[in-house]
Formats: C-alpha cells, sequence, structure tokens
C-alpha cells in the first residue's frame, strides 16, 4: 500500500514517470538491470536482500547509477553505509515529500540530498572537532563524499592520481578514520561538505 500510495504521488509530478515497481530485492535487481532508471528510490528493508545489498549489486552492473534511500531507520550508521554504497539521497519515512521531490531531482542531478530529519541526527552524533583542512583538501573530499573515485577526482581537478591519493590520506589522518565510510561520516557529521555535495 505505501508503495503504490509513492506511485501515485509521483505520477501526480510534472516531469516525473515511474517505469517500475517491486516488493522485494531479487525483483527489484532485475527491474533496475532492466530499465535502467533515471533515479530509484529503494527502501531498507526488502524481502530477500537489504536495501544496501540490492544497490551494491545494481551499481557493479551500472557504476553511474543514481538512487534516493527511503526509510524510517533513524541510524546514522545506516545513512553512512546508503552512502558508501552509493545512494545520493537519503530520506525519512515520516517527512515530507516535497524532501522526498528533491533528493530524486538532486540525485538525478548527481548531486547529494539528506532530509533535515538525518542532517539533524547525524549533527547530534558529532564527537570530534571540526578540522583544519587545506581548501584543496576539502575540495578532494567533497569529491570522494559524491561518490567520485580517486582517477575521477584526478580527471575532475586536473592533478594526478597521486596527488589525489596523498590528500586522502591526509584527511584521514586529521578526521582519525581508517575506512572511506568513516570519512564520509566525519565529513557529514562535522559539516564539512555542502548540501550540493551530499
Amino acid at each position: 500500500m505505501f508503495r503504490q500510495g509513492l506511485v501515485a504521488l509521483f505520477d501526480d509530478q510534472p516531469n516525473f514517470e515511474v517505469v517500475g515497481q517491486a516488493a522485494g530485492a531479487d525483483e527489484g535487481i532485475a527491474l533496475l538491470v532492466d530499465l535502467k532508471p533515471d533515479v530509484a528510490v529503494i527502501d531498507l528493508r526488502l524481502e530477500g536482500r537489504s536495501g544496501i545489498e540490492l544497490l551494491r549489486e545494481w551499481r557493479k552492473t551500472d557504476p553511474q547509477a543514481a538512487s534516493v534511500v527511503l526509510t524510517s531507520s533513524r541510524k546514522p550508521e545506516h545513512a553512512v553505509s546508503a552512502a558508501e554504497a552509493g545512494a545520493l539521497g537519503y530520506v525519512l519515512k515520516d517527512e515530507v515529500f516535497e524532501d522526498l521531490i528533491r533528493a530524486v531531482n538532486e540525485a538525478n542531478a548527481g548531486r547529494r540530498f539528506y532530509s533535515a530529519g538525518v542532517s539533524n541526527l547525524l549533527v547530534g552524533h558529532q564527537v570530534q572537532p571540526r578540522p583544519n583542512l587545506t581548501k584543496r583538501e576539502l575540495e578532494v573530499l567533497s569529491h570522494v563524499v559524491s561518490g567520485d573515485t580517486n582517477r575521477r577526482i584526478s580527471s575532475k581537478l586536473g592533478i594526478s592520481v597521486k596527488t589525489v591519493e596523498s590528500h586522502r590520506s591526509n584527511i584521514m589522518r586529521k578526521l582519525k578514520v581508517g575506512s572511506t565510510a568513516e570519512l564520509v561520516r566525519s565529513a557529514i557529521e562535522l559539516d564539512l561538505v555542502s548540501s550540493n555535495d551530499r
């Protein structure tokens, strides 16, 4: 019923067309690969596998796949896991439909968007002081949070992959993190990236 309600709401919006829907992960991945939607709205809880697993599998077939997670989960680690898996948006089910519309539009443009409830939740878990990053490190960080690879960052910023790796290493040292997931989470919690990067 919830899914059908979403379809009806999207169908009422200009410039939107719902091309498919699925109740479970197996059916969902088959539709995603076949239909190649501009943006997919994915729940974290699906029959068979989690939405994160579905997203990871889809991005193996299409690394540029754009998606928004729609969930009732208020756990910060779920938002971070979704971002690491490649989701460009994260919206809570109890927030306004306009947030979901904005998240889909932002994802379609290749930008991140977290609804207010998610952003407030992450800020509430801030536990470390804001690090002193250089302008270039902030540029590299924004691309990392956007999901770009080192090679893509190198191309966009006009610097070598080795230089990108060096900046990334310095950023992780300053933020005191050991993985990309922790790096994304810290960047969001410490508000080191703009809403457009999210």
